[in-house]
């Protein structure tokens, strides 16, 4: 049986990975929009610089990997810090 850690940060990396195909898609397609609410989260920064895309295949899988592997470290140290707590 998968221990916490494994199963944690699995299901956090796959999450991720629809989530980041699915921002990719709507900045692609949405790129007004995805500024607008990058500059809801950033507390109304001035974003004007922002206005071109940047968006490639090189940068949508690079982005990507990264963002998943992240995703998959945390889910490890989430686990990890789970099953101190539950021994105790």
């Amino acid at each position: 049986m998968k221990s916490i850690k494994k199963r944690l940060a699995n299901s956090i990396a796959l999450a991720m990975t629809v989530l980041w195909i699915l921002c990719s898609a709507i900045v692609w397609i949405l790129p007004g929009f995805s500024l607008l609410v990058t500059n809801w989260w950033t507390h109304g920064m001035d974003l004007s610089a922002m206005r071109s895309r940047n968006l490639t295949f090189g940068t949508f899988v690079w982005g990507g990997i990264a963002a998943i592997a992240s995703a998959w470290d945390t889910g490890w140290i989430l686990g990890w810090n789970w099953e101190i707590v539950e021994k105790k």
